[in-house]
């Protein structure tokens, strides 16, 4: 992998746990900071030129190959959260968010992604409110009710008072069903 040398106008990181500042800032810090005024900042930062196997912009390459370099098509939000959820099936926040995705056009799918959040990780407290939402539109109303009921229970434990609250409040609404 090629690297790239960084100018001196470019940003360089402070070692004491600074956000990245103009180099000139930087050296003013770092002697105001440094006993005797000694400045121990690189000059030059080597920093990757691009990831391996792409080719990196670099003097020998112009404005218009680089232009000209076919652009990967951009993944659609199911694809990115399906391919999170198959490199990683336990990531909730993914599943959680396919189940969303789901929802208004595949419900037996986005049904099985909410099942397994409910079943596997119970302390996920935002499923509750989604999947009681999502049985109600779907005319499941004592699967709903039983859903948001536990998930009242869950943020209760966890001290999640709002939460508790909203789902509290679903669940009285569906007493009216």
């Amino acid at each position: 992998m090629g690297n790239l040398e960084v100018e001196a106008a470019e940003f360089i990181p402070i070692l004491s746990g600074r956000r990245h500042l103009p180099r000139q800032l930087t050296r003013k810090l770092a002697a105001s900071e440094m006993p005797h005024g000694e400045v121990n900042l690189p000059i030059r930062q080597s920093v990757p030129a691009a990831p391996a196997g792409l080719p990196a912009k670099g003097k020998d390459q112009t404005e218009a190959e680089v232009e000209n370099m076919p652009e990967e098509p951009e993944k659609t939000r199911r694809e990115f959260l399906e391919e999170a959820v198959r490199q990683d099936p336990h990531n909730t926040f993914a599943r959680y968010g396919l189940a969303l995705e789901l929802a208004n056009t595949e419900p037996d799918a986005a049904w099985t992604h909410f099942e397994y959040l409910l079943l596997n990780h119970p302390e996920y407290s935002a499923t509750y409110a989604q999947a009681g939402a999502f049985l109600t539109k779907q005319g499941r109303i004592d699967e709903a009710r039983r859903i948001l009921a536990t998930g009242v229970e869950v943020t209760g434990r966890q001290r999640k008072r709002h939460a508790q609250t909203e789902l509290q409040a679903a669940l009285d609404d569906l007493g009216n069903q």
